[in-house]
């Protein structure tokens, strides 16, 4: 039974270690290996969308990128033929920076929004956004310049008389672009949205501010396990050094709002209704003019006039409207991706073998897309899925769907930026690149090739120095080490954890708790044979008895493992973090290295006649016998030469 039993885990081992070495062995094994010997080259694992080519390593070993982001404001969708000057005046962008301005000038102090057409007294000048000040000044100079108020003044005349159009300039540095005497006129058609001046309190800007970090955060750590580092600075910005990518991957990853927006083309757009048919057309202008028919029974037809103050996106002069639902409440809202379950966003192939997102709705957004559908199906519409004001699909809906959907039109990277993006949320206000830099890592990549090697004739050392102390089990116990390490470094890569020097730290500290483990087991062991069980019955023994203290051991590490996680999470400390997160994740498989592997292998050895031998464990004499073998073999005691 034993021995069936023990094929199998043998079987189920060898498995997880050949998978384990298949995709952590490296793609360029010259670099760390000697160079003598062909190494064959190693490729990761690749399946469908889950790729994992490489180690994910952190900035002080592989660089990166600093962002560092400021809030500017919050994103107006540009309407149809509208002009930066319209769009200016219906934002009500005096009031907001009448607001702001009271914020910057403690002399304002206690002044209420309904005093602001009221004559400033006892004030001479004000300090105002450097951008409302005009283009004179310097976008890298002070934040606020003083400006002169006119005698007789109220506050909103004050705000009036400033370069309001430079200030929104500032903030879209997209539009300096558009000459100066074209400011009257209508915006390009691919400026669908412009920033205009965050209006919010001290208050709910650092709420802002902070809930965008926590959101940025979980974008740029895909799993949580990644070691970019997220810091607010100040008031209102934040700063993200990501390792491994690059200036432009970090821009579009924590610059963009990630707002998704469902959309349906607006009915009072010409040319987007249903067929009309002919005949039936040519009978209506017949009974319009026909004196005979009473004029509320004419089939007249009916054209809807399109509101200027809708929401509207325009695509290829195409007018796309907010596709709304009624809500529980009975009112109408939009359908957007804050109804996303979060953890449903997947990626996966189209039916034409190309990337796509599958989502699904919570319970209103679900009845929201139902209600939606349900009326885009009678005609077969399509349906727009915009991503930050961009059309990223379009498809025609030809059935009611209640909860799921799936984007299409993405490219592979596309769709994995997407995911990472919509799964984290949208930030609740905008944010504009400051400064980006690239980040050298601490340790050139000569240095990583070095601490490689390192760690190899260290771990050579460990093996050579088990096997020479406990013989045949230090060749068990290095066995079972070869199996723990590829198993934990198939982890890293696949989960994938992060790794920087700290997490390093972590992995070499969990794998001295293995060798420890493996320690505890057979000088137990050694015991048990002194005492005169048999070979097989020191096995179990030794480990039953070595059990509490490993146990004891590891649970220990483990609650110290989440104490730092929690402190280094309270102080988002990250290097913390990884150091946490690989001694845990090393510890949990050191567990399972010592109950299931090292144990497996020792009852092996007991089918081997060459583990008769006393000396092999470090003995000089077995008293007992096997079990398996008690009724073939002789009862006198097994003597031997060893020390």
């Amino acid at each position: 039974m034993f021995k069936s039993q023990h094929r199998l885990a043998l079987v189920v081992i060898v498995a997880v270690t050949g998978f384990s070495f298949f995709v952590t062995w490296p793609g360029n094994p010259d670099k760390y290996l000697p160079n003598f010997i062909p190494w064959p080259s190693g490729h990761g694992i690749n399946v469908g969308s889950f790729d994992r080519d490489e180690f994910r390593l952190g900035l002080d070993l592989a660089g990166g990128v600093s962002v560092t982001l400021e809030a500017s404001g919050t994103a107006l969708q540009v309407r149809g033929g509208e002009s930066l000057g319209d769009l200016a005046q219906r934002s009500d962008i005096v009031d907001v920076v009448a607001a702001d301005i009271v914020s910057l000038n403690p002399d304002l102090n206690g002044l209420e929004r309904s005093d602001f057409d009221k004559t400033l007294r006892a004030v001479t000048e004000l300090a105002v956004p450097a951008a409302a000040a005009g283009p004179s000044f310097d976008v890298f100079g002070p934040e606020t310049v003083p400006v002169e108020v006119v005698p007789g003044d109220t506050l909103l005349e004050f705000v009036a008389r400033l370069d309001l159009i430079n200030l929104l300039v500032s903030l879209n540095p997209a539009l300096e672009s558009i000459e100066a005497d074209a400011f009257g006129q209508s915006l390009p058609a691919d400026f669908d949205r412009v920033v205009v001046p965050l209006e919010l309190s001290d208050a709910d800007l650092s709420e802002s501010v902070e809930e965008a970090r926590r959101i940025i955060e979980e974008r740029v750590n895909g799993f949580g396990v990644s070691e970019a580092e997220v810091t607010v600075l100040g008031d209102d910005r934040i700063n993200a050094q990501i390792p491994g990518v690059t200036a432009e991957e970090a821009a579009d990853l924590v610059g963009s709002t990630a707002l998704l927006e469902f959309r349906e083309i607006d009915p009072t757009q010409t040319g987007v209704s249903a067929p009309v048919d002919p005949v039936q057309a040519r009978q209506t202008i017949f009974d319009s003019f026909d004196p005979t028919i009473v004029p509320d029974t004419a089939r007249i037809a009916v054209f809807d006039v399109a509101n200027p103050d809708a929401d509207v996106i325009v695509v290829n002069n195409t007018r796309w409207i907010p596709a709304l639902g009624t809500n529980s409440q009975g009112e109408r809202e939009q359908l957007t991706g804050r109804f996303l379950l979060a953890d449903s966003i997947e990626r996966t192939l189209d039916r034409t073998g190309q990337p796509a997102l599958l989502f699904e709705f919570n319970e209103e957004g679900a009845d929201l897309f139902e209600q939606i559908t349900e009326r885009l199906s009678v005609t077969q519409a399509p349906l727009g899925i915009f991503v930050d004001g961009g059309l990223v699909s379009a498809p025609n809906v030809q059935a009611v769907i209640s909860d799921r959907g799936t984007i299409t039109g993405l490219s592979n990277e596309d769709a994995r930026l997407l995911r990472r993006q919509l799964r984290a949320g949208a930030l609740p206000v905008n944010f504009q690149v400051i400064q980006q830099t690239e980040v050298a890592a601490t340790l050139g990549e000569d240095s990583v090739v070095d601490t490689v090697q390192a760690g190899l004739v260290a771990f050579l050392a460990i093996i050579v120095f088990m096997v020479l102390y406990y013989r045949l089990p230090g060749v068990v116990a290095s066995l079972a080490l070869i199996v723990y390490a590829s198993a934990v470094m198939a982890a890293f890569k696949l989960i994938p954890i992060t790794l920087t020097l700290a997490g390093v730290a972590g992995f070499v500290l969990s794998m001295g708790l293995a060798v420890d483990a493996n320690i505890l087991i057979f000088e137990r062991m050694k015991e048990e044979l002194r005492l005169g069980r048999s070979l097989l019955g020191s096995i179990d023994t030794g480990w039953a008895r070595a059990w509490p203290a490993i146990r004891d051991a590891n649970i220990s590490t483990l609650i110290t493992v989440i104490i730092l996680w929690l402190f280094a999470d309270a102080l988002n400390a990250n290097l913390i973090k990884s150091f946490a997160l690989a001694l845990g994740v090393g510890t949990i498989f050191s567990m399972i290295s010592a109950i299931f592997v090292t144990r497996t292998f020792l009852h092996l050895v007991v089918d081997l006649r060459v583990a008769r031998r006393p000396w092999l464990f470090g003995i000089r004499e077995m008293t007992g016998q096997d079990d398996d073998s008690a009724a073939a073999a002789q009862s006198t005691p097994v003597h031997g030469g060893g020390d």
